[in-house]
């Protein structure tokens, strides 16, 4: 590798300022060594595309994150305040505190201020309350993924991740242009897949491993927040749909999903 193409950023291909980039976001807790700071990704690059975009991955995974007890940027205590009518935090004794509004209009809370009502948004919490005698039992529904740039965001992960499996000179291939534009550029349609696993507890796990589709493309596989993802990282995607077809051979209808689904006029097609 030259000097002079070793400065490249691995997504802008441009020379600039080195900066230190986590591969998963500081926010859901980024494990020591997920990180790139040889200059791989500049400073630029860093603080107006992939910031915003780690900023969607900690939206999404709030819940998980603050149920986890997991500390932010500065170990500060986990805070959600990102929800459409749900707020929470964790006290300094450990515990979650929770204020979640089932009404049809803003209600006021001390710890929080006026919490809005649902909007019908991806960002709704929805729930229910039972009273049991004495007691009360409250169920809560959460979006995870409903942000437009979710999938954006999973493959940063996905491509930094690479990154750090292969080699600098590697990432700067052509071929990895197509996910260049789309996470850079918004230009495309890509889709990952992700997994309900039956026992969820809040964890990172990386393992140092690429497969390859026919086409010789590289896929990876992590754990985010607890969540099994798979992303296909070749030029077309063409490993989607035969990872898809073995998911329903292993799991059925239910268990899995692949994000984002298209939109069409009026309707909404996802295809598991």
């Amino acid at each position: 590798m030259t000097k002079s193409r070793k400065r490249l950023c691995v997504w802008c291909l441009k020379e600039g300022r080195k900066s230190k980039e986590h591969i998963v976001p500081e926010v859901l807790g980024c494990p020591p060594g997920l990180v790139l700071n040889r200059g791989e990704v500049c400073a630029d690059c860093n603080s107006t595309v992939l910031s915003p975009l780690d900023d969607v991955l900690g939206e999404s995974f709030d819940f998980l994150r603050v149920w986890a007890r997991v500390p932010g940027k500065k170990k500060k205590p986990p805070r959600m305040t990102g929800r459409t009518n749900l707020r929470a935090s964790v006290t300094r004794r450990g515990h979650v505190d929770l204020h979640l509004n089932l009404e049809q209009h803003a209600v006021e809370s001390g710890t929080f201020g006026t919490i809005p009502a649902a909007s019908g948004s991806h960002r709704d919490v929805a729930g229910s309350f039972e009273r049991i005698g004495p007691l009360a039992r409250t169920r809560m529904n959460f979006t995870i993924g409903g942000h437009p740039d979710f999938s954006r965001a999973i493959h940063k992960v996905a491509f930094e991740w690479l990154v750090k499996l292969t080699s600098w000179d590697a990432a700067l291939e052509s071929r990895f242009d197509p996910i260049r534009d789309y996470v850079i550029k918004e230009l495309g349609h890509r889709e990952v897949l992700v997994m309900v696993p039956e026992d969820w507890r809040y964890c990172h796990e990386f393992p140092k491993r690429i497969w390859h589709d026919e086409e010789d493309s590289p896929c990876v596989d992590f754990i985010l927040c607890g969540l099994p993802f798979c992303v296909a990282l070749g030029p077309d995607q063409r490993a989607i749909d035969k990872i898809k077809q073995e998911a329903f051979r292993q799991y059925g209808p239910s268990g899995w999903a692949y994000l984002p689904v298209k939109v069409e006029p009026c309707s909404a097609n996802a295809d598991h």
